[in-house]
């Protein structure tokens, strides 16, 4: 018996385009990151293989909440390509907070902070069609997404000096 007859419609979401994001520069902000085996190390094929994927989230007028995912190797069979993905997981860090990737305490540090991303498009092959990539990253001037220092404590109005501790 079909089900799909007896489901109300009315107030489903309209779907959004699956078209490619124009190529330029774009606030966005990652909403999603999570360290991932390799296909490679899953089957046993290599004993190195891991990387950090990330959901940007676009909040520019442009496109707004239009999704692009960007893979960072961080641990990689092939050492030029482990570099590269270090690298731009370090760049990706530093526009996004301010700070060093081995300064942070892992992926979700990099998480709802706004920054600009450089959208590409990758051409597609093996059947797959053209599709967006990340190519880069910048702080937004005047960037209130580092991690603040700590609060400068109030003085207590009721406190009892020493007169002695007085340094004058």
């Amino acid at each position: 018996m079909p089900k799909f007859k007896n489901i109300d419609m009315s107030n489903a979401a309209q779907v959004g385009s699956y078209d490619l994001v124009p190529m330029g520069w774009y606030k966005a902000k990652a909403d999603m990151a999570d360290d991932t085996e390799t296909k490679a190390k899953k089957e046993g094929k290599v004993k190195k293989g891991m990387y950090c994927k990330v959901r940007f989230k676009i909040t520019d007028e442009k496109c707004t909440n239009r999704t692009i995912f960007c893979n960072f190797n961080f641990e990689n069979e092939n050492e030029e390509a482990e570099q590269i993905g270090k690298g731009q997981l370090n760049a990706f860090a530093i526009a996004a907070t301010g700070r060093k990737l081995e300064d942070l305490n892992d992926e979700q540090d990099l998480l709802d902070r706004e920054l600009f991303i450089k959208v590409g498009i990758q051409k597609g092959s093996g059947g797959y069609e053209d599709s967006n990539s990340v190519n880069g990253y910048k702080e937004l001037p005047n960037k209130v997404n580092a991690t603040p220092a700590a609060p400068t404590p109030t003085p207590n109005e009721n406190a009892v000096v020493d007169e002695d501790d007085v340094p004058f």
